[in-house]
């Protein structure tokens, strides 16, 4: 596996750090980020869209090189710097060498685990990391990809679905989800299709995200407050219901912005 990198803002620093990620993904996540900040901020109006920023969920996701330029899996996290001002973080694992997006699905829990992990320790308040400690554990993370058997692609699936998950078990749910891709839309690592998808928090319920390219700004909104309907994606109950643990990034309020 190559070097997990990151890029955002910790509560340890007073600006944007970034460390292990090609410049090319880095820019690209960064210029995402912050046209979907500025969309919650106009869509949600002042009064609402911190506390609903603050209470976000850890979101996955497993996206083909076509939309940065790497193939990559990680998680991305409400976060805040040391003088109070709000932009996500963002950690990244290239997945260059899988047969397809969904074997992420299938087999990278374990990874990803550890990646939320280390996420959610940044944002302690008592005793929050740096970026060198953060890239030191990084370094020290151990994994490696099972095998896995290459399967036909049967073609491109339908983009902008949001499936909405509850009761079971998060891997084993991830694992259905992985099946029926694998079956229907591949989504092969040099592509343009992204997976995302959420155990929930407060204002989301668990559930996973299908689309082609970046999600639209304005439209990602949802992934804050759960208003799939009113921003227009499409919904698909396709997988069992599974209970994982609810769990934003319980963020402090800062009056910075």
């Amino acid at each position: 596996m190559g070097t997990i990198g990151f890029h955002g803002k910790l509560p340890a620093h007073g600006d944007f750090v970034r460390r292990g990620l090609d410049h090319q993904v880095a820019e690209a996540w960064d210029t995402w980020l912050g046209r979907l900040m500025s969309a919650l901020r106009d869509d949600l109006g002042e009064e609402t869209w911190l506390e609903t920023y603050l209470t976000g969920p850890v979101w996955r996701f497993a996206l083909g090189a076509g939309i940065s330029g790497r193939a990559q899996t990680g998680v991305v996290v409400p976060s805040v710097d040391r003088v109070g001002r709000y932009f996500p973080l963002m950690l990244a694992a290239p997945v260059d060498d899988l047969p397809s997006l969904a074997a992420v699905l299938r087999d990278g829990r374990p990874l990803l685990d550890a990646l939320e992990d280390l996420a959610l320790a940044v944002l302690e308040a008592d005793q929050p990391l740096t970026a060198e400690d953060l890239e030191e554990a990084l370094h020290d993370l151990e994994w490696a990809w099972p095998p896995v058997a290459t399967r036909p692609s049967p073609g491109p699936g339908q983009p902008g679905t949001w499936v909405p998950l509850g009761g079971e078990g998060v891997g084993a749910a991830a694992a259905a989800i992985a099946d029926l891709l694998d079956r229907g839309v591949p989504l092969p690592v040099d592509g343009d299709g992204g997976l995302w998808w959420t155990e929930g928090s407060e204002h989301v319920g668990p559930g996973l995200v299908r689309v082609t390219g970046w999600p639209r700004p304005s439209a990602a909104v949802s992934f804050f407050d759960g208003a799939w309907a009113a921003r227009g994606w499409t919904d698909e109950d396709v997988a069992p219901p599974f209970a994982g643990r609810t769990n934003g990034a319980g963020l402090e309020h800062h009056d910075g912005g």
